[in-house]
């Protein structure tokens, strides 16, 4: 019995069942949370709302998108 999606893609023939060794793949690279977005979201929301009164919408943006680097 697989048990993990990386023994599935080992397992899957790729001549046999292209489609599913690609879908398995897809599945393999997903997260498992959603954690890291939820934290960029958090994190932009503080900054925003922090900057937003002082900032035009041209200065607020670039700031905005160098925080998830």
């Amino acid at each position: 019995m697989v048990t993990t999606t990386a023994a599935a893609v080992e397992r899957c023939c790729p001549i046999i069942m292209p489609n599913i060794g690609q879908l398995l793949l897809i599945l393999a690279t997903l997260p498992v949370t959603t954690a890291e977005a939820e934290r960029l979201f958090s994190k932009v929301e503080h900054t925003a709302t922090a900057a937003r009164a002082h900032m035009t919408e041209d200065r607020l943006e670039p700031l905005v998108m160098s925080i998830g680097d």
